[in-house]
């Protein structure tokens, strides 16, 4: 249905193949460009998301290492002032039972120390006698755990040098939700009352510890980072060790995945801002004051996201110009084709043979010219095909003629050859009886026609046989078998007589006395194989080269003794009348000889008229 709605549009398959190829090539142009357009802007997309990612981390990191500045510069202002070093001396030298007193005292400094920053949720500081506190001062806003006893505070605190961030853990307090500890091990000079932090615990009079909230500084983080570009932000230390994040947020599962720590740590090994591990896009930028790094965590499905709409636009620009390109195509398919269709009308006219005149195409461009000569070449082809046809006729016939004339002469010589030895041997009766055959083969073998029915071709044969068999005293035998679907097909006369000769002449060993425990018997057959009629010639004889028969009778062989021109003479009057001609040969010596031609089927109706 569709082609017929194609073909009343177009009229012509040319307008058909010019729209059709017009658009296939566009179409290919169109997906080339598309996919090239694609892959450069996806990659100048992701280029530029990369580059907006990097600077996104790390302008979060920088904003989170200036609020951690503002915390240290505020810690050192509250501890060099008057009322955290007046209470020092307290802290240290305190007995037990002034610690409520201490830790009351000790509030209003506490509440300096959680006020500094909004990421700070609260403060501790750790009396320590020796290796091993002996008092803990909080604000009465947390609650220490009574479980907890001596310096195990869940921290490897033993390898602490000066102010050290560790990661998140929900110690000392009971009813606070995790937090970030910040430890700064502190040394209190008696001399000056000077306030200093010290290199490590081991060294330090007593410990302060700020304590950011994981929630505050994942709200933090999301805040200053820009939504197209947040993923899955964290603090890591320089082995890569998880800071900030929880169990409870979002992302923890995320960097549990081997791949991604593999790669967070080669990322600050080699101080490369930026890696991909498998469907991930992993940036690291230093919080230089806290000694960390920044992780930002982007699954590639945000990238694919900020593509899409590019790929929907060019989606949209590839069916406009398809469908631009396809109504041109047509305009042009018209413009080009209706001068063909009268040009094609024409040649449709010539070959229906009424063609009268030449077609009104007014342009003088090649079509133009092109309908002249196709005018102009008509009358040529029809005075040139009239001659050609008459001498060809003439040629065909003459080849046919010779090549019939170069049997009989042949097949003549050698029957007067056996005529005249008969005679010379005295036996006159086989000489009579030679003449009486040779002269009924002649009558109907040189009679006008060159087609004749296959069984009067058999006939013919048993005569040229029944001549022969005077010189072989009656001993060769011929079986013959015809398809019943040929028993009236004509085939081109004197076909079968040389191969039989050659059968008696060679096989049989005419010109040597024949001796063989076996009678000499020839068959022939004519049968229907698929597409082809299949003539056979077989003998028991003393067989031959099948390869030297084959040269023999497609080429004609130089051999004067073996010429076997009769051969050579039926396949060259077989492919001058019938075109299509194929061989084939075999011989086992004494027991199986054969040659077989096939000829096209086709070319043998059966005819309506009966042999008579």
């Amino acid at each position: 249905m569709i082609k017929d709605i194609l073909d009343r549009i177009f009229k012509t398959q040319l307008a058909l193949k010019i729209w059709y190829y017009t658009f296939l090539v566009t179409l290919l142009v169109i997906f080339v460009i598309g996919i090239a357009a694609n892959h450069f802007f996806e990659r100048y997309i992701a280029a530029n998301y990369v580059s907006s990612a990097e600077e996104e981390t790390a302008y979060v990191a920088d904003s989170l290492s200036d609020n951690y500045k503002d915390i240290m510069r505020r810690f050192v202002k509250i501890s060099v002032g008057e009322d955290f070093t007046a209470s020092v001396p307290k802290i240290l030298n305190g007995q037990k039972e002034d610690y409520t007193r201490i830790n009351n005292a000790m509030q209003d400094i506490f509440n300096k120390y959680t006020d500094m920053n909004q990421l700070i949720t609260s403060a501790m500081i750790a009396n320590k006698s020796g290796s091993s506190p002996t008092s803990f001062f909080y604000s009465y806003y947390t609650q220490m755990d009574k479980a907890i006893t001596g310096w195990d505070l869940g921290f490897p605190i033993q390898d602490i040098s000066g102010v050290t961030i560790l990661p998140f853990s929900s110690k000392p307090y009971t009813n606070q939700k995790t937090s970030v500890p910040v430890v700064i091990p502190l040394n209190y000079t008696t001399s000056d009352g000077f306030v200093l932090i010290a290199d490590s615990i081991d060294s330090a009079d007593f410990v302060l510890y700020l304590f950011l909230g994981t929630a505050e500084i994942n709200s933090f983080l999301q805040l200053y980072c820009n939504d197209s570009m947040e993923g899955t932000l964290m603090l890591v230390n320089e082995t890569g060790e998880n800071i900030s994040l929880t169990p409870e947020d979002k992302g923890f599962s995320l960097i549990q995945n081997e791949s991604v720590q593999k790669s967070i740590l080669q990322s600050i090994s080699d101080q490369t801002g930026y890696l991909k591990a498998d469907s991930d896009y992993i940036f690291t930028y230093p919080v230089d004051t806290m000694g960390l790094y920044l992780v930002n965590v982007i699954p590639q499905s945000l990238f694919a996201a900020e593509t899409s709409q590019f790929h929907v636009d060019i989606l949209w620009l590839g069916l406009f110009s398809i469908l631009i390109i396809t109504c041109l195509s047509l305009f042009v398919s018209k413009v080009v084709t209706r001068p063909l269709k009268k040009l094609m009308h024409s040649v449709n006219n010539i070959e229906n043979g009424t063609y009268e005149r030449i077609a009104e195409i007014n342009s003088k461009d090649e079509i133009g010219q092109l309908n002249h000569s196709i005018d102009s070449m008509y009358n040529t082809i029809q005075q040139q095909f009239l001659a050609i046809k008459k001498e060809e006729a003439e040629k065909y016939e003459a080849k046919i003629q010779v090549l019939n004339e170069q049997i009989n002469p042949h097949f003549i010589y050698n029957a007067l050859e056996f005529i005249n030895m008969e005679i010379m041997n005295e036996n006159t009766d086989n000489a009579s009886g030679m003449v009486a055959s040779l002269g009924n083969y002649l009558r109907s073998s040189l009679a006008a026609n060159d087609m004749i029915f296959i069984d009067q071709e058999l006939e013919q044969i048993m005569v040229y046989v029944h001549i022969m068999n005077y010189r072989f005293n009656n001993s060769i035998q011929v079986n013959t078998y015809v398809d019943d679907r040929l028993f009236n097909s004509r085939i081109l006369k004197n076909i079968l007589q040389p191969m039989v000769e050659n059968s008696i002449k060679y096989g049989f060993s005419l010109m040597v006395n024949y001796c063989n425990s076996v009678a000499p018997l020839i068959f022939i057959s004519f049968v229907v194989q698929d597409e082809w009629m299949v003539l056979t010639v077989t003998d028991n004889g003393s067989g031959f080269d099948p390869n030297e028969v084959r040269k023999s009778m497609v080429e004609g062989s130089k051999d004067e003794k073996r010429k076997h021109i009769g051969l050579h003479n039926i396949y060259e009057r077989l492919t001058a009348f019938y075109k299509t001609v194929e061989l084939e040969f075999s011989s086992i010596p004494f027991v199986e000889t054969s040659i077989t031609i096939k000829l096209p089927v086709s070319l043998f109706p059966e005819s309506s008229e009966s042999v008579t």
